[in-house]
């Protein structure tokens, strides 16, 4: 028989300890924004945008405005019309740089506005003796950019070219 000997004093003892780290839980991401053009504002024009985040650096735009009243009696501008936006942004969605593609289309009714403007070859002083009516769909695409101003409020400003094909009658007014 052999026995087996235990050296206590040249035994190491290890002792640990389990530490767990408390993390605060991460932020939920922005998903979703409500939106208004100023520029519409500014002609009282009714408007209402709403975007959505898809992914990380994706979000997708659908914007609708609507303007049912006359200027004065024979002058209108009168259009409804709704505009999808795909955007693509830089860095993080709702802030930065981002490109986008769009579509548009609607239904109008202007004429009886007195002016003397020619612009990319086409002649709108013809809105002073006539009335357009008609409709327009089209796409195209965009560069644009999001300033944060605050923890629910951005700036925006867009820019872009596209192409628009209308269908129209035209009124003496």
């Amino acid at each position: 028989e052999s026995e087996t000997a235990i050296d206590v004093e040249n035994t190491v003892f290890k002792q640990y300890e389990t530490v767990e780290i408390q993390t605060p839980p991460a932020k939920k991401p922005f998903y979703m924004a409500l939106k208004t053009n100023l520029l519409y504002d500014l002609t009282a024009t009714v408007n209402l945008g709403v975007e959505y985040r898809l992914a990380d650096r994706w979000t997708v735009d659908v914007s609708g405005n609507y303007n049912a009243w006359s200027i004065r009696e024979g002058a209108k501008w009168k259009h409804w019309m709704v505009q999808p936006e795909l955007r693509f942004w830089n860095c993080d969605a709702f802030s930065g740089h981002f490109l986008a593609a769009h579509a548009i289309g609607g239904q109008y009714n202007f004429g009886g506005i007195e002016n003397s403007l020619k612009l990319f070859g086409s002649d709108l002083s013809q809105l002073s003796d006539h009335r357009f009516q008609g409709f327009a769909f089209g796409g195209g695409v965009a560069y644009g950019y999001a300033w944060i101003l605050g923890r629910h409020l951005n700036l925006e400003a867009e820019i872009g070219v596209g192409y628009i094909y209308t269908s129209y009658d035209k009124f003496n007014c």
